[in-house]
């Protein structure tokens, strides 16, 4: 802890009273970058199983991953902040989390109300659609949201694919509540360049904690290979994940202008790599939103 300078830490928010704390907190752990992108991937999921966007198991299946990956946000504050002080020490990044907003019980008690939300959702779709797959794929990902505290940021493997694992059970649980039939070639590609260029989007990411993260105890691909290699590493995954969402489409009928705005996809991320820690985050980002968003509107045809 001492490596990290004194100077760097930043105040709590100051308390303006548990119901607006309260609001102020809840606004701050939806995080709209990650669940932005977990609820299109979901939908990316009922697209490519057939499934259209006005229906209530699509909005069921949305509010599932909505649910799931708020929970994950909650155990996130409540082991960086109340168990390891990291998120006392150093200034947040963006809308990043609570920081002091919500008491240690408070993100308990919500932890426990966004748990009966989830597995009711989870319910309610198993009656709606009698996808009997659901069930363990929404126990996985449940299991995974609440696992935060057990130490998955302290093995660069686990740190670089839990959000990615996250997301990609929420296509799966998509792609089976819309009826999708067995898997397809095009589908697997899909699948698997989604976890890719996720993971490949953690890695470049973690580089903007990388200078403080080994005082805390994390060993992300970036502190475990250091910062440069770590860039290389997570532009080329990223670049490979889009690479193979282009194939997966061109073999799922897409036409040109997807193909097209795919290429361009692929050739953002690399405007990461002389780029500062963060904007070179939100540079690979941009690449990976333009290709998710490509598939939401333009699913192929599997």
């Amino acid at each position: 802890m001492s490596s990290v300078s004194r100077e760097a830490a930043v105040s709590v928010p100051p308390r303006l009273g548990a119901l607006p704390n309260l609001w102020r907190g809840l606004l701050a752990e939806i995080r709209p970058v990650p669940m932005v992108a977990t609820l299109t991937i979901a939908y990316i999921g009922v697209a490519l199983g057939g499934g259209g966007f006005v229906s209530a198991a699509t909005w069921l299946i949305l509010l599932a991953a909505g649910t799931g990956l708020f929970i994950a946000h909650l155990r996130d504050t409540e082991v960086d902040f109340y168990e390891r002080g990291e998120d006392r020490l150093l200034p947040p990044v963006g809308l990043d989390g609570s920081n002091g907003l919500l008491s240690l019980r408070m993100l308990r008690g919500l932890n426990i109300g966004a748990s009966i939300v989830f597995w009711a959702t989870v319910g309610a779709l198993l009656v709606l659609t009698e996808a009997v797959l659901l069930l363990p794929v929404a126990g996985a990902a449940f299991a995974l949201a609440q696992s935060y505290g057990f130490g998955l940021d302290r093995h660069p493997l686990s740190g670089a694919l839990t959000y990615p694992t996250g997301a990609l059970l929420a296509f799966w649980s998509g792609y089976v509540a819309a009826g999708g039939a067995s898997p397809s070639l095009p589908l697997g590609l899909i699948a698997g360049a989604l976890l890719a260029a996720l993971a490949g989007g953690k890695i470049v990411s973690d580089l903007i904690d990388e200078p403080h993260d080994p005082a805390f105890g994390k060993r992300t691909v970036a502190v475990a290979v250091g910062a440069r290699s770590a860039r290389r590493m997570g532009i080329g995954i990223v670049t490979a994940g889009l690479l193979f969402i282009l194939v997966g489409g061109s073999l799922g009928g897409w036409g040109w202008i997807q193909l097209a705005t795919m290429v361009v996809a692929l050739s953002i991320p690399l405007g990461g790599g002389w780029q500062p820690p963060l904007r070179a985050t939100y540079t690979v980002l941009g690449g990976i939103y333009v290709a998710i968003l490509l598939l939401a509107l333009s699913p192929p045809t599997l």
